[in-house]
């Protein structure tokens, strides 16, 4: 009994030194622009830029909120940066948060395109969202990334 409780502490021990901690961690990082543009067509495959659609606020912010900073939409393009730990999120995480509200009159859908700091674009899990009248669409950049 004694031989056998070693030999599974050995193997667990060892288990959990093959698998270095960082691989168990999802960290999504990014610096860059994101562009807002509304949709022409019904499958968002034609894009044109906003006007006066939408009024909002983008803020790059920790957890906590103690530092921020907060760009003003329009302009519909704008700097972005996120560095989160996914599976457990710290207080020196950075995020952006974008809320955007329709003040347009009728119901948008929209289409957002990062880049990185080179200008390569970005792939999102979710690129397209529609906003009703009056609605406000708030999102966490870092929810966005694959």
């Amino acid at each position: 009994m004694r031989k056998f409780l070693i030999a599974v502490l050995l193997a667990l021990t060892i288990g959990g030194m093959l698998v270095p901690a960082s691989a168990l961690a999802k960290r999504v990082s990014v610096f860059g622009s994101l562009a807002i543009a509304k949709c022409t067509d019904g499958a968002c495959t034609s894009t044109t830029g906003l006007t006066t659609e939408f009024n909002g606020i983008a803020v790059i912010a920790n957890p906590g909120l103690e530092k921020t900073i907060t760009f003003q939409i329009p302009p519909f393009t704008f700097p972005i940066f996120a560095n989160k730990e996914r599976s457990d999120p710290g207080d020196s995480d950075l995020d952006t948060i974008l809320c955007l509200v329709n003040v347009s009159g009728s119901s948008q859908t929209i289409r957002l395109t990062l880049r990185d700091m080179d200008g390569n674009p970005v792939a999102l899990t979710t690129d397209t969202f529609t906003v009703d009248v009056n609605h406000t669409l708030s999102l966490l950049l870092s929810d966005l990334l694959p």
